[in-house]
């Protein structure tokens, strides 16, 4: 040990890994500017309503419509197709869906597993 830094596990100035150095000089908050413009503080439409959030908007009813559609054809057939449907290619596809929900929440859990044990065990 130097003397000055007696404990294991303290920076040069005395505090904890990771944490600022007492010793060494910070940034002056006085000369520092403004960080970023405030959430929600972009262009407006004419009603009030951000640009942001009516091209997001855009964007889920893109890509809604088609699913949409779907769904409306599927409920309201022209002519009787459920019993076709559950007697030929329903089972196959719910066996095909259910295989691959679990295989990826398997891949999901331990991926995500490693990399949290990873993170926990790393020192940063």
């Amino acid at each position: 040990m130097n003397g000055k830094n007696d404990q294991p596990g303290l920076g040069a100035g005395g505090g904890a890994v990771g944490l600022p150095d007492p010793a060494l000089p910070g940034p002056d908050p006085a000369a520092s500017g403004p960080v970023g413009p405030a959430l929600g503080a972009g262009p407006r439409l004419r009603g009030g309503i951000d640009l942001w959030s009516a091209g997001a908007l855009i964007i889920a009813a893109i890509v809604l419509a088609p699913i949409l559609a779907v769904v409306w054809l599927a409920l309201s057939p022209t002519q009787n197709i459920w019993p076709h449907l559950l007697a030929t290619t329903l089972p196959r596809y719910m066996t095909n869906t259910l295989v691959l929900m679990t295989g990826v929440g398997a891949m999901v859990a331990a991926v995500g597993t490693g990399a949290a044990w990873l993170v926990v065990m790393y020192r940063f």
